[in-house]
């Protein structure tokens, strides 16, 4: 499919994908196509399906693909389609039908049609004279022998695709080893996260994570809160308290945007994760609803009220500095500083993964 195909089916639609096979599908599509996450990653190496399962859609503009949920009530329901898993056969392909329980079992035939029901593509077939109707899995394609003389570039195309095959085994054989070696952080090394109100900071910190690195990784949430804002250098004192924390792995420290811009007057290494500015209103409603929750603890309930407000006022705000200092979002053009968007707080586990993975440990 050309990118000009998929665009006239896909381009600016909510396509839900109710299986993880039509997810999978659907993401190694658009990636063919040059499509990637908004946050620059390949579509292929993870699909987040699990976030939302049956309830997962995907959305294609601009380069980029994000995912949410289909059942989200402010969703436009005129842009949504549901996605049809594509033939694995086109007409006129020679096929032998395998572990059928048939007569033609073994038998040589031609697709003469393909039948999308009931979200099973089944293939019409003629084998000697007759037609019969199986399911994919129930075929398997028969190469025909090419007597056609190589050219060099044919040779030399061959090795280019085998090559790529290699580099991605490679890849994957790496980041196996990385995780049977386990995750070992060099000393006094860590990632910093300015994580935005209700991005998942408790969520990830509630969770071991052993099996995926062999160990307890360990992470902190400093509290601004702690801090005198009527002191107008608040967050120097608080900087220097973030550097002075050894012996972790992941810490989690205030967006406030003195903050943001002392560490980077400072050259420190940082990740900015804030929610996708087209769920604003689904993070209203979740950081209302820990108001709710917290009924009965005063000091919980001023806190979430607080992150409330905040989020209301001022996340327009902060989209509209990033607008001026990033291009595109998901990179910073301040050099110590990288913005990551979710789009929900379980989210923030699989970024830190790809954090960790990315950077071989750190």
């Amino acid at each position: 499919m050309t990118r000009e195909e998929f665009d006239k089916l896909y381009l600016d639609k909510a396509v839900h994908c109710d299986t993880e096979e039509k997810a999978n599908e659907f993401l190694a599509l658009a990636d063919s196509v040059g499509y990637k996450w908004l946050s620059g990653g390949s579509l292929i190496e993870e699909n987040l399906w699990e976030i939302y399962k049956e309830g997962t859609y995907y959305h294609a503009s601009n380069n980029s693909v994000t995912f949410g949920d289909i059942n989200y009530p402010n969703l436009n329901t005129n842009q949504i389609i549901e996605y049809r898993l594509q033939p694995k056969f086109k007409v006129g392909d020679k096929v032998r039908v395998k572990d059928a329980y048939t007569p033609i079992n073994g038998k040589v035939g031609v697709i003469i049609k393909n039948v999308n029901k009931l979200n099973t593509i089944f293939c019409l077939i003629n084998i000697d004279g007759w037609t019969w109707r199986l399911t994919e899995n129930e075929l398997e394609k028969v190469e025909e022998p090419t007597y056609e003389e190589e050219t060099i570039e044919d040779i030399i195309e061959e090795i280019e695709y085998h090559q790529k095959a290699i580099n991605v085994l490679r890849d994957r054989l790496k980041r196996k080893e990385q995780g049977e070696n386990k995750w070992k952080r060099e000393k006094n090394e860590m990632i910093i996260i300015s994580g935005y109100q209700g991005v998942g900071k408790s969520t990830f910190a509630k969770e071991t994570h052993e099996e995926r690195f062999g160990r307890k990784i360990t992470s902190i949430d400093l509290e601004s809160s702690n801090y005198d804002k009527t002191n107008k250098e608040w967050y120097k004192e608080y900087v220097k308290d973030i550097l002075s924390i050894k012996d972790v792995d992941i810490i989690f420290i205030s967006s406030h945007q003195s903050v943001r811009d002392e560490l980077n007057k400072q050259k420190v290494s940082f990740y900015f994760v804030l929610p996708y500015a087209q769920n604003k209103h689904e993070w209203t409603e979740l950081l209302a609803k820990r108001v709710q929750s917290s009924i009965g603890n005063a000091y919980k309930r001023e806190k979430n009220i607080r992150a409330l407000m905040s989020h209301i006022l001022s996340y327009d705000a902060i989209l509209a500095e990033l607008k001026e200092t990033h291009k595109p979002f998901a990179k910073s053009t301040r050099p110590y500083e990288n913005v990551e968007f979710i789009t929900h707080p379980s989210h923030l586990k699989y970024l830190i993964y790809r954090l960790i993975d990315n950077n071989n440990g750190i």
